[in-house]
């Protein structure tokens, strides 16, 4: 299949995301869970994504 750079690149980026995110959840005991907000919750699991992807991307931090 043939994929444009863009997507190229965005799959490349989820990817590498993935990984930290598939150890994380591979090891849920550990997890450390923080609140968001009022019912919304976040992991450092998904924190740690979302840096991954913003270093990819090189946005500001």
């Amino acid at each position: 299949m043939i994929r444009s750079p863009l997507m190229t690149v965005m799959t490349d980026a989820v990817m590498k995301a993935s990984r930290s995110l598939k150890r994380d959840f591979g090891e849920v005991e550990n997890l450390q869970v923080l609140a968001k907000g009022p019912g919304d919750f976040v992991s450092k699991a998904d924190h740690k994504a979302e840096q991954i992807l913003r270093e990819f991307f090189d946005f500001d931090t």
